[in-house]
């Protein structure tokens, strides 16, 4: 969907002309995003950044759970030597060793490289974290900016229908004037009946934008309607006049 568009034409000043073109408001170019649009689209860039920087983290960490693993996996394997070695003596029924086992020395190395590494894989969790945090932020800022962009759209688009059938409500009372000077005048089929009863309701407070009962009583005619009609009376009294 044109988004920009559809918010361009959404805030221009109605008139035919734009109505045709799609014109965008006055100051606003047609290269350029709306606001709510840029705001949605500077979000989506952020998400990108926070994914792109936690999956960063994820590898990082990944590489040192596989290097953990190793380390767990060589010292088992001298812990293997050194249960073997002490099966050896157990069963030669010999003196038992004071000293330690060359493997030993390893098994020390290798658990301090462990321990090490789990220290590794803590801290690059609670960075992973930090960025899920991050992520989650803008995703949620990019929700609330979305929402923004609809409500945009809505209350303009709303504004148009309201302008729309405000138009169409002087064009419907302006013909309803007409009726007492040109009912009888007209042919069937040079007269367009249309029904009196036309209403439009605004989809947001419910209430009536065109009120069928009102538009009975020529009081509550809006100025331009009034204006209107007095012009068609006023020409009507000098083709009278010219008729003596």
């Amino acid at each position: 969907m044109n988004f920009r568009g559809l918010l361009q034409r959404a805030a221009a000043r109605r008139n035919p002309e734009i109505l045709r073109a799609g014109a965008p408001p006055e100051g606003e170019s047609m290269e350029e995003d709306p606001v709510e649009v840029q705001a949605v689209r500077d979000c989506i860039a952020k998400v990108f950044e926070a994914r792109e920087a936690r999956a960063l983290v994820v590898g990082q960490r990944d590489v040192l759970v596989q290097e953990l693993n190793q380390s767990v996996e060589e010292r088992t394997a001298v812990q293997s030597q050194i249960t073997a070695r002490e099966k050896e003596i157990a069963l030669a029924g010999g003196e038992l060793p004071d000293d330690p086992f060359p493997e030993e020395a390893e098994v020390s190395r290798l658990s301090r490289h462990v321990r090490i590494r789990q220290e590794r894989i803590r801290v690059c969790e609670g960075k992973l974290q930090e960025r899920q945090k991050g992520l989650d932020t803008w995703i949620r800022e990019m929700e609330e900016a979305w929402v923004a962009l609809g409500a945009a759209i809505g209350d303009r688009l709303l504004n148009d229908f309201r302008e729309a059938a405000s138009a169409l409500r002087a064009a419907h009372l302006g013909y309803l004037s007409l009726w007492g000077h040109f009912l009888r005048g007209w042919s069937a089929a040079t007269w367009r009946h249309f029904d009196k009863g036309l209403a439009i309701t605004d989809p947001k407070t419910a209430g009536l934008l065109l009120d069928p009962l009102r538009a009975q009583i020529p009081a509550k005619w809006p100025p331009s309607v009034q204006s209107f009609l007095k012009d068609v009376d006023d020409l009507r009294a000098e083709v009278d006049a010219v008729k003596g």
